[in-house]
């Protein structure tokens, strides 16, 4: 179970050592941007705190499952598991932070007509406000991040805990490092864009004025995830980017990671799976609701997840 534990802390040693060169070459101030990223680990270490009780009830049900596997090899696994995790987190945020000073966001426009395009004629953004009236303001919080947070986060670390093939752990380790580092980064800079939240300040346009109008009448931009959007748009603004501030509408991570824990939950249990499969679509619908995101960025993440999980891949580092 080790190997493919200690080869994603291999790659995100190595990501690490990119992000480096990276950020060295395109930012201003470099030194500055990782010394941002790197203070905010304190404040996510006190949210973690708040989740301290599931980790130990997760990690007495995990000793308990694991109770015939060697312990150093769990422990060792685990360890990798942890670092990497750090490691690969501060890397991805370095990175996505950085990329407007690599090309700047130019494809808002482009997936405003391909989404009005794919839903004949209508923002999707319409079409979940519509639902707007039943939704209270902080529910979206809850479950568009506190309950996506740690599994999505910590995904090797549970891979460790609650699954002893290595063939298995191999292979969804590659899809969810993809998602985070090819749908991500890669992709990301690819179709820079900033979502429907943050057009009319990229753009000047008004396109999406009336988004903005149901943000604020639905109690959305006066509650934690209005405050959020505007604390994000002040770092852009000020290029003073901390960890988790990066942003980037196309593809969507926060659906794609949960899809790859849906997949994976699916092949151990088809019934888990369902769950899953039901919280990705909410995940989906919350991602435009709230304007984070066009609806052809939830699409294409769980197109290309689905098709790496369909791929099958057996890595080597796992044999």
């Amino acid at each position: 179970m080790t190997a493919p534990l200690r080869g994603f802390f291999r790659f995100s040693v190595v990501y690490f050592l990119a992000m480096l060169v990276l950020v060295w070459v395109f930012r201003d101030d470099p030194v500055q941007l990782l010394k941002n990223t790197l203070a905010t680990p304190l404040f996510n270490l006190s949210l973690l705190l708040g989740f301290l009780p599931w980790l130990l009830g997760l990690l007495v049900l995990a000793l308990y499952l694991n109770r015939n596997r060697p312990r150093l090899d769990l422990l060792c696994a685990l360890a990798y598991a942890l670092a990497g995790n750090a490691l690969f987190a501060y890397t991805f945020s370095a990175v996505k932070t950085t990329l407007p000073s690599i090309l700047p966001y130019y494809a808002d426009r482009f997936f405003a007509r391909l989404d009005k395009g794919l839903h004949f004629g209508v923002d999707p953004w319409v079409l979940t406000h519509k639902l707007s009236g039943i939704i209270p303001p902080d529910l979206p919080q809850l479950v568009y991040y506190d309950l996506w947070f740690l599994p999505a986060l910590f995904f090797p670390m549970f891979l460790v805990l609650l699954d002893s093939n290595p063939v298995r752990v191999a292979r969804f380790l590659v899809i969810y490092v993809f998602v985070w580092v090819g749908l991500g980064n890669i992709v990301a800079l690819i179709g820079m864009s900033g979502g429907p939240v943050y057009f009319g300040r990229l753009t000047g346009l008004q396109d999406f004025a009336g988004l903005m109008d149901a943000l604020q009448s639905s109690g959305l931009a006066d509650a934690s995830i209005g405050r959020l959007q505007d604390l994000m748009w002040r770092y852009l603004d000020e290029t003073n980017q901390m960890l988790g501030t990066g942003i980037s509408a196309f593809p969507s991570v926060h659906v794609g990671v949960a899809a790859v824990i849906a997949v994976y939950a699916f092949e151990r249990h088809p019934v888990a799976g369902l769950l899953f499969g039901i919280y990705v679509l909410i995940v989906l619908f919350l991602s435009v609701y709230l304007g984070w995101h066009y609806a052809i960025d939830g699409y294409f993440s769980i197109a290309v997840v689905l098709g790496l999980w369909r791929l099958r891949l057996r890595p080597k580092i796992a044999q």
